[in-house]
């Protein structure tokens, strides 16, 4: 019986164990392809890539496009990457005004039944004290001929929120989740639902976080849903007074009788407690409802960041740090983490070398290992990554740069394994 089990448990890690030296054996000669060189149709992405069905690509750039007063470096643009003849075909869908229509999306899109949805954190409605650029908006485009019709979904006005930064997260009814990191009656942000029934779209704010900052502030990470409807988010600032800073926080928010419980999960601490701090990048669940994200400080004495882990026992949710950087000219993810199938993370960092890594859990249980895929060789490659990594059904992972290329707007990459 014993020995049964010890043969079983055995088997195990040798399996996990080949899963793991497989995985780190394909992307050992990964290829790096820079698929688009941004330019002045637009330039500065900063939200993660989307893909159809098809295999198109979807993404927003804050920057560039048609040439606007409104906005310093013009409004930003929707674009759509197609394969097309063994290469890569550029579309903008849509060049913002930077009025009514918003200006400078910085989110990733969410895709619909062919319909792209997404925020702007500016343009809309103007507040002469709050947001004199305007408060941000929240559009749909829709597929119409052979163009795009834009659609305004809503114009935050400042008590509603203003300045959204994510994208929009969608849960099994086709409502819509997204965050403001500033208004509402707290003045630190909210949470917001889009509901629509017979197309007609239905604006409602969830939860304004306090203003004393003991919440959060600044929510600058995307929403994710697990499968009994809470709501899971992560604030860049606020939390504990305890602590070596306000920094930031990670949010739950669950239905009950008609409105929705607020409930702390966690304060960070920043370096001097071995904590993260300043959680930026969109937060991922898993199928057991662990939460995994980065934070862009903290860690150790070089305040690099760290790659967090959020798990649940006995209905106590208990922060576990998976990986801190270290070095002075690396680190500072911006973007969050992306799971395989196997549950290996991929994310990107910002700072210095701006690599791309991978995270594998210990087949023994007994922590992760950290692999650095690539990091760019020059200013062709790009650099500055503010957005994580997005994963296609082959296994490639797709992102983008905030500077360098061809043209010095960023790039959109693929990192393929061999």
């Amino acid at each position: 019986m014993h020995r049964s089990r010890f043969l079983t448990a055995s088997f195990i890690l040798i399996s996990m164990s080949l899963i793991l030296l497989m995985t780190l054996s394909a992307w050992a000669s990964d290829t790096f392809t820079v698929l688009y060189n941004f330019d002045g149709n637009g330039y500065f992405p900063v939200g993660n890539l989307i893909f159809d069905s098809a295999g198109n690509i979807y993404g927003t750039a804050a920057w560039g496009g048609l040439e606007n007063p409104n906005c310093p470096f013009n409004c930003g643009v929707v674009f759509e990457l197609s394969p097309s003849g063994g290469g890569w075909n550029f579309e903008v869908l849509y060049s913002f005004t930077g009025s009514a229509d918003g200006g400078e999306p910085h989110g990733r899109l969410t895709l619909d039944k062919g319909n792209l949805y997404g925020t702007t954190y500016l343009g809309g409605t103007v507040d002469e004290d709050s947001c004199p650029t305007g408060c941000g908006t929240v559009f749909e485009l829709s597929p119409s001929g052979s163009g795009w019709t834009f659609t305004l979904l809503h114009s935050f006005v400042g008590l509603d929120g203003l300045a959204p930064w994510t994208g929009l997260t969608p849960d099994s009814a086709g409502n819509l989740y997204g965050t403001t990191t500033g208004g509402g009656s707290g003045g630190a942000g909210t949470v917001f639902e889009l509901s629509s029934v017979n197309g007609n779209w239905t604006f409602s704010t969830l939860y304004a976080l306090a203003n004393s900052g003991t919440e959060g502030e600044l929510p600058f990470s995307d929403l994710v849903i697990d499968e009994t409807g809470n709501i899971y988010g992560a604030a860049q600032q606020g939390g504990s007074s305890k602590s070596s800073c306000y920094c930031g926080t990670v949010f739950e928010l669950s239905p009950s009788d008609g409105t929705w419980k607020f409930t702390l999960l966690h304060a960070f601490k920043g370096r001097i407690h071995k904590d993260g701090g300043l959680p930026w990048g969109a937060l991922t669940i898993d199928s057991a409802g662990n939460l995994y994200g980065t934070t862009f400080e903290g860690g150790t004495t070089c305040d690099c960041g760290t790659v967090f882990k959020m798990s649940q026992t006995s209905g106590k949710w208990k922060e576990q740090v998976l990986y801190r950087f270290s070095e002075p000219n690396d680190g500072e993810p911006l973007g969050g983490v992306t799971m395989d199938k196997t549950g290996n993370l991929y994310g990107t960092t910002h700072d210095g070398n701006a690599e791309i890594f991978m995270l594998s859990p210990h087949p023994k249980g007994s922590g992760w290992k950290f692999t650095s895929l690539f990091t760019p060789q020059d200013s062709d490659d790009g650099g500055a990554p503010y957005a994580g990594v997005t994963l296609d059904a082959s296994g490639n992972l797709y992102g983008t740069t905030t500077i360098g290329g061809l043209y010095s707007g960023g790039t959109l990459f693929e990192l393929s394994p061999e």
